[in-house]
């Protein structure tokens, strides 16, 4: 008996190590195959290839590079073109079509000012701004439809609008509304669904996005249609400096006085690590790659634009952020307003909407 016993032992102690070593090593299932040199990968903010950091067509220090595979630091998920490169071709083909019409190109009439002035928007001073509704349907007969106003976006090309995440839009819901400098009454509606709204074809979500502290808030909105010249597409930021700027925020909601109007105002740049520790009370894991701007302003419509004028070409905007949280506006509070960085993205934004 004791000769058997020893044996039970032995095979129970070899089943224990086969199944340790099977959990050690993904349960004998099948392993994730190694990536190659050359090979398609996908970082965090951009569809790449595989290829040594010497070879990555990329500014390593404004660039977080990963490996292609875990542990292995031979093969880096490196960028298929420079980022940024097509963003500021696209700029200033953009621009050509915005100036062309103009008829004195050493003036133009297209009322993009250096100086800003708060108040209320010009008549298509910023052509790129639009509105992002839902359409709530009734549940019941005695019910009707309508809309909900969820957030302002930019017009980053004819076929699509750059904004937040947390939007709350889906492709069966949502609309852009362009071309107006008001939000618009019920009364105006049925005309502007006809002549300057369009349906949502298809919503990309950053990848990463973190409902719990907003990180990656940033999301691209596609359009079955193309924008006309009107709807002038603002030019994307590639990573300017944006030390001592003053930034224009556009928005239907800053002035809580006048929320149906377009209006702007000036804020200044505030510093990323004293706005992360004044929000510190609140926020636990506050977000990187963020832009802060302004003290006791009244927070506007999520996914709105702060730009500035574009410092090459005429009738242009940049767009440097876009609106994701901020103090509300009945709070007397000294909280900045608080921005998704567009620099930051520009990788994953120009896979989308124009893809190598």
């Amino acid at each position: 008996m004791k000769v058997v016993y020893i044996s039970i032992l032995s095979v129970a102690g070899l089943l224990f190590v086969l199944a340790l070593i099977l959990i050690l090593t993904g349960g004998g299932g099948t392993a994730e195959p190694r990536l190659k040199l050359n090979e398609t990968c996908k970082s965090e903010n951009f569809t790449g290839i595989c290829a040594s950091k010497d070879s990555c067509l990329t500014n390593l220090t404004t660039t977080k590079l990963e490996s292609c595979n875990e542990g292995d630091l031979s093969l880096f998920c490196c960028p298929k073109r420079i980022p940024g490169e097509k963003a500021k071709e696209m700029c200033e083909i953009y621009g050509k079509a915005a100036i062309k019409h103009v008829m004195n190109p050493e003036k133009p009439d297209c009322r993009v000012e250096e100086e800003v002035r708060n108040g209320h928007a010009k008549e298509k001073e910023f052509p790129h701004m639009v509105l992002i509704a839902k359409l709530i349907l009734p549940t019941s007969s005695s019910e009707s439809s309508g809309l909900l106003w969820m957030c302002s976006g930019s017009v980053v090309s004819p076929q699509f609008v750059l904004s937040v995440a947390h939007c709350k839009v889906t492709k069966d819901d949502g609309y852009v509304f362009f071309g107006i400098n008001k939000k618009p009454t019920s009364d105006e509606i049925m005309e502007l669904f006809r002549s300057h709204s369009s349906v949502i074809s298809d919503v990309y979500i950053h990848p990463h996005y973190n409902t719990k502290n907003n990180a990656n808030d940033i999301a691209l909105y596609k359009l079955p249609i193309k924008l006309n010249e009107s709807q002038r597409p603002i030019c994307l930021d590639t990573g300017i400096s944006l030390f001592n700027k003053m930034v224009i925020e556009t928005s239907f909601g800053i002035n809580k006085e006048k929320q149906f109007n377009l209006e702007k105002v000036g804020l200044n740049i505030i510093d990323p690590g004293s706005c992360a520790a004044t929000y510190k009370r609140f926020i636990d894991d506050f977000p990187e790659r963020y832009i802060c701007a302004g003290e006791n302003t009244c927070w506007g419509d999520s996914g709105g634009p702060i730009q500035i004028a574009h410092s090459e070409h005429k009738c242009m905007y940049t767009l440097i952020g876009v609106s994701s949280f901020g103090p509300n506006c009945s709070l007397d509070t000294n909280l900045p307003s608080v921005y998704t960085k567009v620099s930051d993205y520009i990788g994953w934004i120009e896979d989308i909407v124009w893809p190598a």
